[in-house]
């Protein structure tokens, strides 16, 4: 059963409604209780995991006072009981409602967009596939931006990269939660070729940033080390 009814906020409401083969009515609440979705931060950027990238975006639903809460991802066909964050890792519409007895509650929707800030490192640094590439399009030398997962630190990544002698530079910085530098590293050579950069992650680093010098420098792949 679904109700199409226009309430005024802050009035609570009780309908009375009898079931089919009874004979008692039985009273259900309607009150505007509106359940909050919560979405972080609006664009975002991949994270380097022990396994790999992942583009995450965390939700919170604020449900109020009520107890007994769901939420969906698949358009209602399934409900998940709510228990604190959501992580979603691909774009979706999040529905929220509660299930308390003998109240009406209204279902919320949100559309969730995973949009990459416009200094994050593209998808083609992670896509599995070194023989896509990440080129440097400016003079400006602009960094390119992947954040650092904990279970990443004091271990390897390695990144497929082209440099050259002629303005092939391929930079990478290291800094923590205050953005303060950690580490860096900086290549030309080998000169004119495609070859496999390590960098070690250290203790406390929260973001990588790259920079590929216009107009040579290339970054094909970004993987952990075995």
């Amino acid at each position: 059963m679904s109700i199409d009814y226009t309430i005024t906020k802050g009035q609570e409401y009780i309908f009375k409604i009898q079931k089919e083969g009874e004979n008692e009515l039985e009273e259900f609440i309607l009150k505007d209780d509106t359940v909050e979705i919560n979405q972080t931060e609006s664009y975002l950027y991949p994270i380097l995991y022990d396994t790999g990238v992942e583009i995450n975006k965390y939700i919170t639903i604020n449900y109020g006072d009520s107890k007994n809460n769901y939420y969906s991802l698949d358009n209602g066909e399934t409900w998940i009981e709510y228990t604190g964050n959501i992580k979603i890792n691909k774009e979706t519409t999040i529905l929220a409602k509660s299930k308390d007895s003998n109240k009406i509650n209204k279902i919320s929707k949100q559309e969730i967009k995973l949009e990459l800030a416009s200094n994050a490192l593209p998808n083609k640094a992670y896509d599995g596939n070194i023989s896509t590439k990440v080129e440097a399009v400016t003079s400006n030398d602009t960094a390119q931006i992947i954040n650092i997962d904990p279970s990443m630190w004091e271990r390897n990544v390695l990144l497929y990269i082209y440099t050259h002698d002629n303005h092939g530079r391929v930079s990478i910085y290291l800094y923590n939660e205050n953005g303060e530098l950690l580490s860096s590293t900086s290549n030309n050579t080998p000169s004119n070729k495609k070859w496999w950069k390590k960098v070690t992650i250290p203790t406390n680093t929260k973001q990588m940033s790259i920079v590929l010098q216009y107009p040579n420098a290339e970054l094909y792949e970004i993987q952990v080390e075995n």
